[in-house]
């Protein structure tokens, strides 16, 4: 994992990080990596829905494992996985993807897990997982989850947010690796399409190309919204590349409307009416 100086092991007993050993205990945990969960406002002070990064956190924590039950050969049951949380709503605030033993006394397998050789073995596996899920019938017709990919009846009261594509990207980002596909950027117009769709023709107009920087959709004649992915910056400390490019197409473009907001594409697909009621509560800049 690359290394992040707001990474840590703050207030997780029993905690391993990855190439350390401890004697077993009650748990053990894999520190697998932290990100920042605090909804930080946009540049144009429109919130920050952060729902589809967390999701990401608890399907990559599935996506794990199920790829150590198939490294191990155990059943699901054997390993728990989840997310931990740790710090308060500030800037600061961390979040943690773990497994754990579910036996009481620990069976050892996280602890074996955190070895540097065998968890090698694990990003092998999970790379090799994500590949077959993304592969013939499933990767055409699973859009989140199900039974074949990261569900089992242990895990049911999170399989609306489970998404194989979403832990793939995350694993991405955390690996410091390029695994970038232009399937995200379709799926993400697609989405803002059918959002646009079901309101009224008179309150939008649908762009396929606002300035040779793909679809956007004009809101009442007020603002103009976009699509972007769960780990896109648009707040105005820290933009990513694309969303500073849509910006700029924004304040060139004829139309006289300069306020520009972007919406998670994870919230989009999974819950359209909170989009537009984030929209008719803002004011703009």
């Amino acid at each position: 994992m690359r290394h992040d100086p707001r990474r840590g092991t703050h207030n997780l007993p029993n905690a391993q990080l990855i190439g350390q050993t401890r004697p077993p205990g009650p748990i053990h945990l894999i520190v697998l990596a932290v990100v920042n969960l605090t909804s930080v406002p946009q540049s144009t002070g429109f919130p920050d829905d952060r729902s589809g990064r967390r999701a990401a956190w608890y399907s990559l924590a599935a996506l794990l494992r199920a790829a150590a039950g198939s490294l191990l050969q155990v059943q699901p049951n054997e390993i728990a996985s989840g997310i931990h949380g740790t710090g308060t709503g500030s800037s600061k605030a961390r979040t943690f993807a773990f497994l754990s033993d579910t036996l009481d006394n620990g069976a050892g397998y996280c602890t074996h897990l955190a070895d540097r050789g065998v968890f090698d073995q694990l990003m092998t596996t999970t790379s090799r997982m994500l590949a077959e899920f993304a592969d013939g019938a499933h990767g055409r017709d699973c859009r989140g989850s199900c039974y074949q990919c990261l569900r089992d009846y242990t895990n049911m009261a999170y399989h609306s947010l489970l998404d194989w594509r979403l832990a793939g990207e995350l694993l991405s980002i955390l690996r410091a690796t390029d695994d970038t596909s232009n399937q995200h950027g379709r799926q993400s117009a697609e989405l803002l399409r059918d959002w646009a769709s079901n309101i009224p023709p008179g309150d939008v107009e649908f762009w396929d190309d606002l300035g040779g920087t793909g679809p956007a959709v004009l809101f009442e004649e007020r603002v103009w919204v976009a699509a972007k992915g769960p780990f896109e910056a648009a707040d105005a400390a820290m933009s990513s590349p694309r969303i500073s490019i849509v910006r700029d197409a924004v304040a060139a473009n004829t139309r006289g409307v300069c306020d520009m907001v972007f919406v998670d594409d994870f919230l989009l697909d999974k819950a359209p009416a909170r989009v537009s009621a984030m929209l008719a509560d803002f004011d703009g800049a």
